[in-house]
C-alpha cells in the first residue's frame, strides 16, 4: 500500500540605482532692467514728479531691484548646493571605484540615498561589466560607500537588469531598502539591504527568492522556486526517488514596525467546510470528482488561501509510479482564485502555481 508520507516534497530553494545622473549647474537667473530701461524709469520719473507719479516709479524700480538680487542669491544657493551634492555623489562611487581597483567607467550603476535618515547619503554601486543586453545582465560586485567606510557586499556575480537599471529603491514608512537581483537562468534572487547603527544590513528575507510587489494583494510576495512538480519512484523504494518539475510560488511577506524589517504572514489550517464557506462551494469534493485527494488547506493572514492537492499514476515501468503536485490560490478580499497563467479564467484550476505550499518558508 502507497504510504503517501513517504512522498512528502521538500521544496529545494535555488540561491537564484538608479545611474547617476550629471547635474549641471544653472545659469544665475537675472530679471533686472537693463541700462536703457532703467534710464527710461528715471526719466519718467522726474518728468511726473509734480503728480506723485515719480517717486510710485522709483519706488517699483526699487522694488524690481531688491527682487533681482533676491532671485540671483536663491538660484545661486540652488545651484550652488546642487554642485555640492554632485561632488559628494561622485565621491562615493570614485571610493566604490577605487576600493575594486577598478576604472570609474566600470562604476556603472549606483544608487544613493540617505537610507538611515542622518542627514549623510549612503550609497550601493554596482562595479562590473557593461550589460550584456541580449540577456539583461550584467557580472560584478556590489559595494557600499558612506562617509566613512567602504565595504564590499557581493563579490563578482550575475546581476539582472530590470527596466535599466541593477538597483531598485523602496521606502516604506520609516524605512529603506535598497535591493538587486542574482540572475539565474530561470529565476532570479533578490537581496534587500538597509542602513542602520552606521552601517548596511541585510534583510530578513534577503538571498531567499524573487521580491516584488504583488498588485492582486496587500503587501509583498517573495517568489520561491522549487523542484517539487512531480515525484518519480519504485514502490517500496520511495527514498530513492527523484523530483522533477521546476515551479515557482509566492509566499507573502510585510513591513513589521516593530523589528524594522519584513516578516511573514502568519497562517493557519482550516478546515473543508471554512474553504467552502470561504469560496462559496464544495471545492474540496471538486477536486476530489476529478481524482486528486486534498493534503492541505492554509489560511494566511493577507487573506490568501492555499489548498494542496495530488493524485498518483502509473509509471513506464511496472511498479514505478508518479506522484503530481498541485495547489489553489484563492484571495478572500476579492472573492476570487488568482489567474496565476494569465488564462483569464477565474478557476481553482488556472490559480494553480504547481507544487505543494508550506505553511511557513520563512519562520
Amino acid at each position: 500500500m502507497f504510504n503517501k508520507n513517504l512522498i512528502k516534497i521538500s521544496c529545494s530553494l535555488v540561491i537564484s540605482s538608479m545611474l547617476l545622473s550629471a547635474c549641471s549647474s544653472s545659469d544665475m537667473i537675472r530679471l533686472s532692467k537693463n541700462d536703457n530701461e532703467a534710464d527710461s524709469d528715471r526719466e519718467a520719473g522726474s518728468s511726473d514728479t509734480d503728480d506723485g507719479k515719480g517717486s510710485a516709479q522709483e519706488s517699483a524700480t526699487d522694488s524690481d531691484a531688491a527682487l533681482d538680487n533676491s532671485v540671483s542669491v536663491e538660484s545661486s544657493d540652488d545651484s550652488t548646493k546642487e554642485a555640492i551634492e554632485e561632488a559628494d555623489d561622485n565621491d562615493l562611487i570614485k571610493r566604490a571605484a577605487e576600493a575594486a581597483d577598478a576604472d570609474i567607467k566600470e562604476a556603472g550603476f549606483s544608487l544613493i540615498y540617505d537610507f538611515d535618515n542622518d542627514g549623510y547619503k549612503e550609497a550601493f554601486v554596482y562595479v562590473g561589466t557593461e550589460v550584456d543586453e541580449e540577456w539583461s545582465e550584467c557580472s560584478g560586485s556590489i559595494w557600499y560607500v558612506d562617509e566613512d567606510d567602504c565595504e564590499e557586499v557581493k563579490h563578482e556575480m550575475p546581476l539582472a537588469v530590470i527596466s535599466g537599471d541593477v538597483f531598485e529603491l523602496y521606502v516604506i514608512e520609516d524605512k529603506a531598502f535598497a535591493t538587486f537581483n542574482m540572475s539565474y537562468a530561470t529565476s532570479n534572487v533578490t537581496y534587500l539591504y538597509y542602513v542602520e547603527d552606521g552601517t548596511y544590513k541585510e534583510s530578513f528575507i534577503s538571498g531567499r527568492g524573487y521580491f516584488f510587489e504583488p498588485s492582486y494583494v496587500d503587501g509583498y510576495c517573495v517568489n520561491i522556486d522549487a523542484y517539487d512538480g512531480f515525484f518519480d519512484y519504485e514502490e517500496g523504494k520511495e527514498d530513492e526517488g527523484m523530483h522533477t518539475g521546476h515551479t515557482w510560488k509566492n509566499y507573502y511577506v510585510y513591513y513589521d514596525g516593530e523589528t524594522r524589517d519584513f516578516k511573514e504572514y502568519g497562517c493557519t489550517t482550516i478546515t473543508d467546510k471554512e474553504l467552502e464557506e470561504a469560496v462559496g462551494f464544495d471545492l474540496v469534493k471538486e477536486i476530489e470528482d476529478e481524482g486528486y485527494e486534498v493534503t492541505d488547506i492554509f489560511k494566511r493572514d493577507n487573506g490568501i488561501i492555499n489548498v494542496n492537492y495530488f493524485k498518483i499514476s502509473d509509471g513506464f515501468d511496472e511498479g514505478s509510479y508518479t506522484a503530481e503536485y498541485h495547489n489553489v490560490t484563492y484571495n478572500v478580499n476579492t472573492g476570487k482564485f488568482f489567474d496565476y497563467w494569465g488564462s483569464g479564467e477565474e478557476t481553482w484550476q488556472a490559480s494553480d502555481f504547481g507544487g505543494t505550499y508550506v505553511e511557513s518558508m520563512f519562520n
